[in-house]
């Protein structure tokens, strides 16, 4: 992860671990370009005790704050002690039925969840399928993954925008692009353990 980014995330461990805060950051991205691997290594930022797991070859710990549905997500969330961080990966079945029941249960749990102060990263095939106010109100953070020709390893990262002004579904006004980060292999990370 670039240097630029890890500072960025480390600035939102602080304020969730030390300033009562809880922080949503969204991963999306077309399929295969490393949405998950991303995830997984801001995940490892946010909470210093799995990257201290990830040294001491202990995955199981990190695996364990990995959710690959919704319920599993709030079951993980709900045990987490403050200032841990869990990753929700590939949730895109949520945002497909805004009206289906799991949508407004996600909805509903999310308005809530702040008093446990943590940092959540979700990976989302597509921004937009995500629930409105989940996408404009409950979203801190957006990184969209891309490649650049062929090549993984690319975020392009963008701030919402916090002002004001009537509430609109116009990204344009809502978020605001920052920069576009790097990051390399998981093995990168951790060359002993991958």
């Amino acid at each position: 992860m670039d240097s630029r980014t890890v500072k960025n995330f480390q600035s939102v461990a602080n304020k969730v671990r030390n300033e009562d805060w809880d922080y949503l950051t969204i991963l999306d991205g077309p399929e295969r370009t490393g949405k998950s691997n991303a995830g997984l290594q801001i995940q490892l930022i946010l909470d210093p005790d799995l990257a201290r797991a990830v040294d001491c070859a202990d995955y199981g710990k990190v695996l364990s704050r990995v959710a690959w549905d919704f319920e599993s997500m709030v079951g993980i969330v709900s045990s987490l002690p403050p200032g841990s961080a869990d990753m929700y990966d590939e949730s895109g079945l949520l945002g497909r039925n805004a009206s289906s029941k799991l949508n407004r249960r996600m909805v509903r749990v999310m308005t809530t969840i702040g008093l446990k102060n943590c940092a959540h990263v979700w990976v989302f095939p597509s921004f937009h399928m995500l629930d409105p106010y989940l996408r404009y109100h409950r979203a801190r953070t957006r990184g969209y993954v891309h490649t650049m020709r062929g090549e993984r390893g690319y975020i392009t990262w963008y701030a919402r925008v916090v002002s004001a002004w009537a509430w609109s579904e116009d990204d344009s006004q809502l978020w605001h692009e920052m920069y576009t980060g790097t990051y390399g292999d998981i093995k990168v990370y951790s060359p002993n353990h991958a």
